[in-house]
């Protein structure tokens, strides 16, 4: 996430960790918006 935030592409840090870029997005999004409160813990 701080990667991204930080300006590299949301593509190129997926690829590196192995998901789909249409994950690492649907990660981003709601971060970007939220911050940590899009994601509570259990």
């Amino acid at each position: 996430m701080e990667s991204v935030l930080a300006g590299r592409p949301a593509a190129q840090v997926a690829k590196e960790l192995g998901i789909s870029r249409q994950c690492a997005y649907r990660w981003v999004r709601p971060y970007r918006s939220e911050g940590e409160a899009a994601f509570p813990s259990p």
